[in-house]
């Protein structure tokens, strides 16, 4: 019972994640850097619950399913990972001028 809590538990976790990433990709469309650093800090958060729970989940699980849950949350992490660092280069790369706006030389 206490394993698939903490099971359940992480998917609404990742659940928001999900959610986050969404909204730091609306943050770079919008050139937001206040709002993208703000999310990535909660995704940071969150990615620090989801150890600790993986953790937990592998040392309540039984042997015999140990290998495929240690293959599933390495496959998930390694899936965040990888959305996470296309995603963390801000500004966005769209062949216009990437630079920040506060970089950007002042035209008049």
């Amino acid at each position: 019972m206490y394993l698939q809590k903490i099971k359940i538990q992480r998917e609404d976790h990742r659940r928001f994640i999900e959610k986050y990433l969404e909204n730091i990709k609306q943050s770079k469309e919008n050139d937001s850097l206040t709002d993208f650093h703000a999310i990535l800090n909660a995704i940071k958060a969150k990615v620090k619950i989801l150890e600790t729970m993986n953790e937990k989940i592998l040392s309540q699980t039984e042997i015999e399913g140990l290998e495929e849950e240690i293959f599933q949350t390495d496959k998930y992490s390694s899936e965040l990972d990888n959305q996470t660092v296309s995603l963390t280069s801000f500004p966005r790369s769209t062949g216009e001028d990437s630079s920040p706006a506060y970089n950007r030389p002042i035209t008049r």
